[in-house]
C-alpha cells in the first residue's frame, strides 16, 4: 500500500491506503501489528449482528501496517524502510533479546512504535519532528473517495478523528457497545490485545482533570506506556457511502 502512495504525484496517499487506514483508526484497539491479527467481525457470519472473533489479514490490519510503514517512509525517507531490519545478536541467556528491530536513527523497535502511535494523535498539531505524517495523510478531517467500478453516486464520505477510543472487548459484538472514555469521578475498565494500542479518549471536560491508569491481571505482560487523548467525539468519525446523512449522528461517548 505504501507503493500506492510513492507513485502518486508528491507521494500522496492514494484512496485505497486511505480507507484502510480508516478501518484500523475506527477500531485502532483491536488490531495487533506483531500478530497481524484482531478482534474483528467473524467473516463466516451472516447475522445481522455478526459476532466478533480473532481473526488474521483484516482490513485494520492492513490498514495499521500500511500506517506505520507510512510513518517511517514521511519521517526517514527510503533509508528508513531499507534500514528497518532485525538485530540478530545472540539473544542474552537471562532473557530475551529486548531491541529485535532497528530503524533509521538507531531506534529500537519499542520507541519507533511508540512515536508512531503518538503521531496518530500529533501530527499536524506538534511542531515536533518525531510526530509528523505527510500532510496527504488522512488521520483527522472529511474525505471524499471514489469507489472504482461503483459509479459516482456511490463514492464513499468518511469523516476522519483519529484513533477512537477502545471498546468493551468483552461484548461479543463490540461495536455496537459505548466506547471507553475517561469521565471526571469516574473509572472505566478494558481489555487489552497483547501487541495492540488502546487510544484512550477523554470526554470533554472545561477544568481539566487527571487521568490515572493501572494494569492488573497479566503479571507476564506489562505496558510500555499509557496514552491519553484529548477529547472526541465519536459522530465526528464515520464512513458511510453518500450521502454523509447515512452515518449516525447520534453517537455519543
Amino acid at each position: 500500500m505504501l507503493a500506492e502512495d510513492l507513485v502518486q504525484p508528491g507521494n500522496a496517499q492514494s484512496e485505497n491506503s486511505a480507507q484502510l487506514g480508516f478501518d484500523y483508526l475506527y477500531q485502532a484497539g483491536n488490531y495487533s501489528l506483531t500478530s497481524f491479527s484482531g478482534f474483528d467481525v467473524n467473516p463466516l457470519s451472516t447475522a445481522t449482528n455478526p459476532p466478533y472473533i480473532f481473526v488474521h489479514n483484516t482490513a485494520g490490519n492492513y490498514g495499521q501496517a500500511y500506517l506505520f510503514m507510512r510513518y517511517i517512509f514521511d519521517r526517514f525517507g527510503t533509508a528508513g524502510i531499507v534500514r528497518l531490519f532485525a538485530d540478530r545478536t545472540p539473544t542474552p541467556a537471562a532473557g530475551a533479546n529486548v531491541g529485535p528491530v532497528v530503524a533509521a536513527g538507531g531506534e529500537s523497535f519499542a520507541q519507533l512504535y511508540a512515536d508512531f502511535a503518538t503521531a496518530l494523535k500529533a501530527s499536524g498539531i506538534s511542531t515536533d519532528p518525531r510526530y509528523q505524517f505527510n500532510a496527504t495523510v488522512a488521520l483527522r478531517g472529511e474525505h471524499f473517495y471514489h469507489q472504482p467500478g461503483q459509479g459516482g453516486a456511490a463514492n464513499l464520505y468518511a469523516t476522519f478523528n483519529g484513533p477512537r477510543s477502545p471498546e468493551d472487548l468483552t461484548s461479543s459484538t463490540p461495536g455496537t457497545a459505548a466506547r471507553i472514555k475517561f469521565t471526571v469521578g469516574s473509572s472505566a475498565s478494558a481489555l487489552m490485545l497483547q501487541g495492540a494500542t488502546l487510544f484512550f479518549n477523554a470526554a470533554p471536560n472545561a477544568t481539566g482533570a487527571t487521568v490515572r491508569a493501572t494494569v492488573s491481571g497479566a503479571p507476564a505482560l506489562s505496558p510500555q506506556a499509557i496514552l491519553v487523548q484529548g477529547a472526541y467525539t465519536d459522530n465526528g468519525s464515520c464512513a458511510a457511502l453518500q450521502p454523509s446523512s447515512v452515518c449516525n449522528p447520534t453517537l455519543t461517548p
